[in-house]
């Protein structure tokens, strides 16, 4: 009856060394799954920080382009008048061309003559 109570208690000790091993192994992996997701938690709290960072930019620039778009329209608007005028104001750059012209039609004009 010895060796069968010896063999029984030394079975119980390495079922309850395998048990051990079991839940050492379950409680590491427990650990690591909570760093993960304290990590993850972190990125995610700094991901939306720059989400909303980047949504205000955005609603930035695009009341920076509405504001833009008018000015763009109410100068066109603007030349549009005082191009139908007679005697409006010729911007440089139309100024340089026509003033180029003028030079042509005169060298031309003169040739003839």
């Amino acid at each position: 009856m010895d060796q069968h109570s010896s063999d029984m208690s030394s079975t119980l000790y390495s079922d309850t060394k395998a048990v051990e091993a079991s839940l050492r192994a379950l409680w590491e992996r427990a650990r690591r799954a909570a760093e993960a997701i304290a990590h993850l938690r972190e990125e995610k709290k700094m991901l939306q920080a720059r989400v909303e960072e980047l949504e205000h930019e955005v609603q930035g620039l695009q009341q920076e382009v509405a504001e833009k778009q008018a000015l763009i329209g109410k100068q066109a608007s603007e030349l549009a008048q005082t191009s139908s005028k007679p005697g409006a104001v010729i911007l440089n750059g139309e100024r340089e061309e026509l003033a180029v012209r003028v030079k042509n039609l005169l060298t031309k004009l003169e040739a003839y003559l």
